[in-house]
């Protein structure tokens, strides 16, 4: 599947270089849309970060990225509301993580 994916993106790129196919266009919109999703990864890739030392102990004391000491729940409090910062204030996604 993902050899099949990246020959397909070789036979469109070679094909756009030798001016058989026209340049494909990206809207804005499509930027944008790959921006938030950019943004989301990273903060769900650090959410499973926090709820992973979260899950390996509830009581005991872990270090965060910040290097302060900490319970697992604060530190996985504060990435949540750190990541719904990330957005735009009409997002209900990060309207969602701030307010948990």
């Amino acid at each position: 599947m993902n050899v099949n994916k990246k020959l397909d993106r070789f036979k469109q790129w070679a094909g756009e270089r030798m001016g058989g196919e026209a340049k494909t266009n990206v809207s804005d919109d499509f930027k944008a849309l790959e921006v938030e999703m950019t943004l989301r990864h990273e903060g769900m890739e650090r959410l499973q970060k926090s709820m992973n030392a979260y899950v390996k102990t509830l009581s005991k004391r872990n270090e965060g990225e910040d290097k302060e000491k900490s319970l697992p729940v604060a530190y996985l409090g504060s990435t949540m509301v750190n990541h719904g910062e990330d957005f735009e204030n009409d997002s209900e996604f990060g309207q969602c993580l701030i307010g948990m």
